[in-house]
């Protein structure tokens, strides 16, 4: 029931994010999203890892819309790495798009001493090709990755 609840959310506030739909739909339905995958993880038996793996990768994407639609940039940035390391275990390359998404997101929001580790942290992640379903986006993050790179030493 609350994946159901946080499926309907995550894709109804993708509807709402994009030209044409609502842009203060959308953060209230990425926060549903989010607290559905919550609840459907919390939920969820021991020993269901195909599930919790769905769930986890849901979640992450939720929280990633969540932050760039208006949400609590930092708390959401920790969350996703939290979130990625949970999940490296059972899909690696997801986790580490995810946890790249954090990272960067954290050097965006610090011009001091961690931005540069950060960004190449990030880098490292994103160097190897990416899962077919998350190709358009992981070239899109390698790329703003790079160029930020560039003012590093």
């Amino acid at each position: 029931m609350h994946e159901l609840k946080a499926d309907a959310c995550l894709r109804e506030g993708r509807r709402e994010a994009r030209p044409g739909g609502s842009l203060r739909a959308a953060p209230p339905l990425f926060a549903c999203a989010v607290q559905s995958y919550d609840f459907a993880l919390a939920a969820l038996p021991a020993g269901r890892g195909q599930d919790a793996t769905r769930l986890r990768t849901g979640l992450l994407g939720a929280l990633r819309e969540r932050r760039d639609h208006g949400g609590d940039v930092r708390a959401l940035n920790e969350r996703m790495i939290a979130e990625a390391a949970t999940l490296r275990p059972a899909a690696p390359l997801v986790a580490d798009f995810y946890e790249a998404t954090g990272r960067f997101g954290r050097a965006m929001l610090d011009r001091g001493a961690t931005r540069c580790p950060e960004l190449a942290s990030a880098a490292r992640l994103l160097d190897r090709p990416p899962p077919s379903e998350l190709a358009p986006s992981w070239d899109g993050l390698r790329h703003a990755v790079a160029a930020e790179r560039g003012g590093c030493a």
